[in-house]
């Protein structure tokens, strides 16, 4: 075992575990340094139990977990790595650098989830930030096919990617101007507001707000379903492609939203007070257009 005890009056943000630039240390047994912080310059390898305070990887520096790790914040800068094929478990995390999720292995941030500019997070097991009020994205963030990642809510930033090809759950998706979502497995939010971009060819169910902002953009190639949103509503680019199948409570197109069909939609209520277009099977219970909205219908509608 190693135990990290330091000196008594010392400040707990002082390093006093560092594995420098060129060094490495592999554990098998037991470490504990959570008095004070820990420093990866090198290479920290953890193939039993690690218990740690804070933990910087600087640039260059890498640290691996194969087993057991937990800690209180976790700093990955620019040029550093954190990998995790075990279990890893975490109050906050900020990605500057790289860090991935094993297939088959789980990772658990319970206070502060954030992918910076020119950071990137894959997940390949299981991700667990239900205990983060909000996982911010300004880098790229990955959920692989294999992947199963849970949250509270996501906000993705202007120059953010999100990009699921698993399975993701949440409460409020909020896509900003600038970021974008992409959707090629299962994604379910409660709440999604689109002002940035966004594209679903898996299946997306959305099931209480679905708002696509003025200069947003949706698009569905896959099967969307918006039922248990009580108004799905368009200010900005609505597409069901040729391949999507569109499903919905009611639909309000405001004045310079456009909402195209080219594909199969459903729904109770279409107010048009915008744009229109009908270029494959559409079915609603009741359509109104208002003063100032356009219908339009293609050849084969």
């Amino acid at each position: 075992a190693l135990t990290i005890v330091g000196e008594e009056g010392v400040s707990d943000d002082e390093f006093k575990l560092t594995i420098a630039e060129g060094g490495s240390l592999t554990s098998s047994g037991t470490i504990t340094n959570t008095s004070h912080d820990t420093l990866v310059e090198g290479v920290l390898t953890n193939n039993g139990t690690a218990n740690y305070d804070d933990m910087t990887i600087a640039e260059g520096g890498q640290s691996i977990n194969t087993v057991f790790e937990q800690g209180d914040i976790l700093t990955i800068a620019q040029g550093g790595t954190h990998t995790n094929t075990g279990t890893s478990i975490w109050n906050n995390k900020t990605v500057g650098g790289s860090a991935s999720n094993g297939a088959n292995a789980s990772e658990d941030i319970n206070g502060v989830f954030d992918i910076v500019a020119g950071g990137d997070y894959t997940n390949d097991g299981k991700l667990d930030a239900t205990g983060t009020p909000t996982t911010n994205v300004a880098g790229e963030l990955t959920n692989n096919k294999s992947g199963e990642a849970l949250y509270d809510d996501m906000t993705i930033s202007d120059g953010g990617s999100s990009t699921n090809h698993g399975y993701e759950k949440g409460d409020i998706l909020t896509v900003e101007e600038g970021g974008t979502h992409t959707n090629t497995g299962t994604s379910i939010w409660n709440n999604k507001t689109v002002a940035g971009s966004s594209e679903n060819t898996g299946k997306e169910y959305i099931d209480g707000t679905f708002d696509i902002e003025a200069g947003g953009d949706y698009t569905n190639k896959g099967d969307l379903d918006a039922t248990d949103t009580e108004t799905t509503n368009v200010a900005g680019d609505l597409v069901n492609d040729k391949d999507g199948t569109a499903h919905y409570d009611d639909m309000d197109i405001a004045d310079g939203g456009t909402s195209t069909n080219n594909g199969y939609e459903e729904g109770d209520i279409l107010d048009i007070g915008g744009d229109w277009t009908n270029n494959g099977e559409s079915h609603w219970n009741n359509i109104v257009v208002g003063e100032g909205g356009e219908t339009h219908f293609g050849s084969d509608s």
